[in-house]
């Protein structure tokens, strides 16, 4: 009887030290899995060590990690390298790759849509076998466990080919340690998708500070709450500063403005405070150096539920450069009209003929001594006349022959576009008996324009 009590406690001694050394071994694979996600730089990096975690707790030979995509299949990301690189798998679509995008269905879609662990020693024979793909390892058993995060199955953990075949045992050790690793992949996960947005948002800010000192343009902020004024790079750059210089204010940024632009520009910005005025102002400015801009500075705002204008946020744009090319274009377009006028004067009280004729022949402007001398009273009987229609003046030339219409020096420098330097000719007026001579000077418009005939009729 002693013998026999004996032998009971020796079993139960040993069940109690199994026990410790299963709980030990899951307390240290829990504390390398979290350990990870500090030193783990990637997704995949922490995936792996998670893994060999796994595989050493359930004494399995290989098995993967993965998560359930939006797309609905399931994305390793870790995965044994034991033979892996010749096992094909199929997508969705039937096509054959390597493991990565794997189809739920088989052993681990009874995972994954169960959401409850389950192991086999006869993975070939089991009801949910599908097979195995080409070039997979063998099997000889399976355990597999899902991620849950929220109720949900978001992933799995899989291992394989135990020696001697699973038992309750490996599957509650896997399932200790599978909300460790789901906590630490997630953690992973949302650690890199910030990195990721900072990076963008870096990005973003870093191509925004380029775009506005490339424009001149400068934004700031005023928080009148905590009456906080914040300026970009480029606002510094608008006023004269380095960037950071100094510690924006209201009373620095008048401090900038002329006196005799500061009343008004103030008047705007009380105005945009009281009713929620958004202005449009442009202001004068003088720099530290003494270098006069010229600043165009526009705002938005932003109300409490009362109402009440709490912030106020906008640009300032130098547009110095930009209202110099206007003044300049200004003058420009004075001197052209006080050209204009002028020659309108001249065109018009010249004791010569003038005409500018298009290239159809068509008379486009005429002065009054031109219609002096044609016998014309109204500017519109030779506005519309065409070169066809010249046959109703008799031209003579200088040896006192009449012209035929093509040989009329105006005519042929509409057809050849060559001008007409000087020529002597006698037009006799329709219903008319004298002649008048008259010394022709013609030349052809600018190639880059309409072409058309422009010149003097004299007479000598």
């Amino acid at each position: 009887m002693s013998r026999s009590n004996s032998v009971f406690t020796n079993i139960v001694d040993n069940q109690a030290d199994d026990r410790i050394r299963r709980y030990n071994r899951i307390l240290e694979g829990i504390n390398r899995i979290f350990s990870n996600v500090v030193q783990a730089k990637t997704e995949e990096e922490l995936g792996n060590a998670c893994l060999s975690v796994a595989l050493e707790v359930t004494g399995s030979q290989f098995g993967f990690v993965g998560e359930i995509g939006a797309d609905g299949l399931l994305h390793d990301i870790a995965i044994s390298d034991m033979g892996w690189e010749k096992c094909l798998m199929y997508d969705r679509t039937g096509h054959s790759h390597p493991p990565g995008d794997f189809v739920l269905h088989g052993l681990y879609g009874r995972v994954v849509d169960s959401g409850k662990s389950f192991f086999t020693n006869e993975p070939s024979s089991h009801p949910y076998s599908v097979g195995l793909p080409s070039g997979h390892p063998s099997l000889t058993s399976f355990l597999g466990v899902p991620l849950i995060q929220d109720q949900k199955v978001i992933g799995m953990i899989a291992v394989a080919n135990h020696e001697g075949g699973y038992s309750c045992e490996q599957q509650e050790d896997l399932e200790a340690i599978a909300p460790a690793m789901m906590q630490a992949l997630q953690r992973k996960k949302e650690e890199q998708e910030r990195m990721k947005a900072q990076e963008a948002l870096q990005k973003n800010e870093a191509e925004l500070a380029r775009a506005q000192q490339i424009s001149q343009i400068g934004s700031w902020t005023w928080d009148l709450v905590t009456n906080e004024l914040t300026w970009s790079e480029q606002s510094y750059r608008n006023y004269g500063l380095a960037p950071g210089e100094v510690k924006p204010s209201y009373e620095l940024f008048l401090s900038f403005i002329v006196p005799e632009d500061r009343k008004r520009v103030c008047r705007e910005i009380e105005k945009a405070i009281e009713s929620g005025h958004k202005y449009n102002v442009t202001y004068n400015i003088i720099r530290r150096d003494g270098t006069p801009r010229i600043l165009l500075s526009e705002n938005e705002i932003v109300t409490d539920e009362s109402g009440k204008v709490v912030l106020m946020y906008g640009t300032n744009q130098d547009i110095t450069a930009r209202k110099g090319v206007e003044e300049e274009l200004k003058k420009a377009l004075e001197t052209l009209r006080y050209s204009e006028d002028q020659f309108r004067g001249l065109f018009q009280n010249v004791r010569s003929g003038v005409a500018l004729i298009d290239e159809t022949g068509r008379f486009a402007v005429v002065n009054p001594s031109f219609m002096q001398m044609f016998g014309l009273d109204n500017e519109l009987d030779i506005l519309n006349i065409n070169s066809q229609d010249w046959s109703r003046w008799e031209v003579y030339g200088e040896d006192g022959k009449l012209l035929h219409v093509d040989d009329h020096p105006v005519r042929k420098a509409v057809k050849t576009g060559k001008p007409v330097k000087g020529q002597l000719v006698a037009v006799r007026n329709p219903g008319a008996n004298e002649l008048t001579w008259m010394l022709i000077k013609r030349r052809t418009g600018p190639e880059r324009r309409r072409p058309h005939i422009q010149g003097n009729l004299h007479l000598p």
